[in-house]
């Protein structure tokens, strides 16, 4: 149980010079790495095909509850390429989770991508589609509030060896964050999500990128699979051999490279040293000085686990307590987009 200090935090989030209090709803005004909780297994299954749109995926996070997309979303896994490992070609496994709007067509596709190492805790049965349990990463967290903006949104895993033991045994193909960051930005990375996309987007709808903290890594690299990339808590700052953007050894992390709009969010209140809000601006000014289409937002609001480290998804990084005012914010830009797009 969390101290009691904690009830009383600011449920309310500016953004886009709106003023927003719980569940993301406007009430007036003008104007890093990802955490896993053990999973919580679940005791109900929402039919297949539509997203549920059950309070527990829908209501801003409290002290007492943490919003999860689990119960309503449905889980899939596919093969996307084969590797050799110490002289056996083993296949290699994406998971992933789906969430779609309830009785209405989708507008769009959003592609989901988390920080650290890329474990998103997604669990499932392939046969069935129940996702059994998915972790607290900030997007992981809140993807069913992408489906209730009329969005599409796929939520995908770190790729996993299949190795035959048997039954096969899944294990992550790398283990560390800087392994990792480097997938993010190779052509393999690219592959698996288009395999991804090849299973979940039948219909081609425009697609967007979204990444969080680490997760930005990928959505700026691989920004030609989109119409636009949003970047919220982006990883601006050197930490070891990790990536972050505007890496000079990396051609697909520099700010000219990007070909599609761009937006950036923030918490005022991030203290996270590799995705500091001032850092952000910055990247958000160098990027419309290298012409690329950008935008700007920063939210306050929420609160913080006190038990958690400043980079962790359940503090200001990963906009605990205000995600409704965070995917709303996202979701405004993307519904903008969409807009140009039809011009």
């Amino acid at each position: 149980m969390w101290v009691a200090c904690c009830w009383n935090y600011t449920r309310l989030a500016v953004t886009r010079g709106k003023i927003y209090g719980p569940k993301g709803k406007p009430i007036g005004g003008n104007g890093l790495f990802a955490r896993l909780i053990i999973p919580v297994l679940l005791l109900s299954w929402p039919a297949m095909g539509a997203a549920d749109s059950r309070p527990e995926c829908t209501t801003d996070s409290t002290p007492a509850m943490i919003i999860s997309s689990a119960p309503c979303g449905t889980y899939g896994i596919v093969t996307t390429r084969k590797k050799e490992v110490e002289g056996i070609e083993v296949d290699v496994r994406v998971q992933y989770m789906v969430h779609a709007p309830q009785d209405q067509s989708p507008t769009a596709f959003v592609v989901l991508f988390t920080g650290g190492n890329g474990n998103t805790g997604i669990t499932g049965d392939p046969t069935t589609g129940e996702v059994t349990a998915a972790g607290t990463n900030f997007l992981v967290r809140s993807a069913q509030l992408f489906a209730e903006r009329k969005f599409k949104t796929v939520t995908i895993d770190r790729p996993l060896l299949a190795l035959p033991d048997p039954p096969p045994v899944l294990v992550p193909e790398f283990s560390t964050n800087a392994e990792f960051d480097r997938y993010r930005v190779s052509p393999k990375h690219k592959h698996d999500i288009m395999k991804v996309l090849a299973k979940v987007n039948e219909k081609g709808l425009h697609a967007f990128l979204v990444g969080t903290s680490r997760g930005t890594i990928s959505a700026f690299a691989q920004d030609k699979l989109a119409e636009g990339i949003v970047l919220s808590s982006p990883v601006t700052t050197p930490s070891g051999a990790n990536l972050f953007i505007r890496h000079p050894d990396y051609r697909n992390l520099e700010v000219d490279s990007v070909k599609v709009p761009v937006h950036v969010l923030v918490h005022s209140g991030d203290i996270c040293s590799v995705t500091l809000p001032q850092n952000a601006d910055d990247l958000h000014e160098a990027l419309l000085n290298a012409g690329v289409t950008s935008s700007f937002t920063s939210l306050a609001g929420g609160f913080n686990d006190p038990t958690a480290d400043a980079c962790d998804s359940l503090t200001h990084h990963g906009f605990l307590g205000i995600e409704n005012a965070a995917v709303g914010d996202i979701a405004d830009w993307i519904e903008e987009m969409l807009a140009t797009l039809k011009h």
